[in-house]
């Protein structure tokens, strides 16, 4: 069936939304290393051995000690601290102005990166893009309540506290002086049909964002099995395809649809390739790049099917009353998985050195 006229406008902006929403988030994380290098100016880049391909397989991929854990770290830690706590005040501020303010942090937090010479200035750039995506993602996927969850769907293709004592929430949540919900709507938020979905998100987010940021920048291949790659264009395009996965599987939520139990194999199978990826950094066993180019697409599409699924899933299955809340909550559940994952990052990433010597 064809939908109409303002049925597109509605899927066509939501997803413009979350493709310039993750825009700077995103780019990010795909430059990295070039971020890192700011730091390192008399290393890789100063001595051109960017320049060309990897001589050797074994050749070990260790020269300093910073991780782009770091990057991820500063890249998700400011947009998790946004999306937390924006569903409890956000409501009290017009869309236009938070529009502005995510507008306004992500063409700084760009232009500061492109044009910084200091590693730490550069740092100051990722962190603003950080605040304006999650400011954005939290305002737009709460705000697509007031729409048919197609536009959920629209959302998800243009993008990118599991731990805290139950009964400490329910008490904060009910407290007048602090979050004043009701009990029921406390007890909605808190419901388990709400905890389960949440949860396999974060596992799965944390498990590609640990290969993505732990694990990918030790996997380098010579130049004979990496189409003549550069050491630092082969992490580049690792990212690429990361990306180009969770695009698809993110867009085609509309025309498959995944079963609920999907998001259950999800978070085993992306688990799966972190295990899978942490003996290749230390053995190198794998024979060409090509093959961690297609598990690394197969990566993002496992990522962006749970993300869609998630979301999807509590538009269509929490109540009306606390629908625009809950899908703010669940804005946070990828980004918690990305916070932890930038810790984990930075252990495997001087963990592997330590073993590679």
């Amino acid at each position: 069936m064809l939908l109409n006229p303002s049925k597109w406008r509605n899927i066509t902006a939501f997803w413009l939304f979350g493709m310039c929403n993750n825009y700077a988030y995103i780019l990010m994380l795909s430059a990295a290393e070039d971020i890192i290098e700011k730091n390192h100016k008399d290393d890789d880049m100063g001595n051109g051995t960017n320049l060309t391909c990897p001589l050797e397989r074994g050749t070990k991929h260790c020269s300093n000690r910073q991780s782009t854990g770091f990057i991820l770290l500063a890249d998700v830690l400011p947009s998790f601290i946004i999306m937390a706590i924006a569903p409890f005040f956000a409501h009290k501020i017009s869309f236009g102005l938070r529009h502005f303010l995510v507008v306004l942090s992500q063409s700084a937090g760009l232009l500061i990166v492109a044009y910084s010479e200091s590693y730490w200035i550069a740092i100051l750039g990722v962190v603003l893009a950080s605040l304006s995506c999650g400011l954005g993602e939290s305002t737009l996927v709460s705000y697509s309540c007031h729409f048919p969850h197609s536009t959920v769907v629209a959302w998800a293709s243009g993008t990118g506290g599991a731990g805290v004592i139950g009964s400490f929430i329910y008490a904060a949540l009910t407290e007048p002086q602090l979050f004043g919900l009701s009990p029921k709507d406390a007890l909605l938020v808190m419901q388990v049909g709400l905890l389960k979905y949440i949860i396999p998100l974060v596992l799965v987010y944390f498990a590609e964002y640990t290969i993505n940021q732990g694990l990918t920048q030790l996997i380098v291949f010579d130049c004979g099995h990496a189409f003549g790659l550069t050491k630092h264009s082969q992490y580049r395009w690792y990212q690429v395809l990361y990306r180009a996965g969770v695009f698809i599987s993110r867009s085609s939520m509309a025309i498959v649809k995944l079963p609920v139990y999907v998001l259950y194999v999800l978070p085993v199978l992306q688990l799966g390739n972190t295990v899978f990826f942490y003996f290749e950094a230390i053995h190198a066993y794998l024979p060409h790049i090509a093959i961690a180019f297609t598990i690394i697409f197969f990566e993002g599409l496992f990522g962006g099917s749970a993300y869609v699924k998630t979301l999807n899933h509590i538009h269509k299955t929490a109540d009306p009353s606390v629908r625009e809340f809950s899908l703010g909550v669940g804005t946070c559940s990828d980004t918690i998985g990305i916070l932890f994952a930038s810790f984990s990052a930075i252990f495997l990433h001087n963990h592997i050195c330590d073993l590679l010597g």
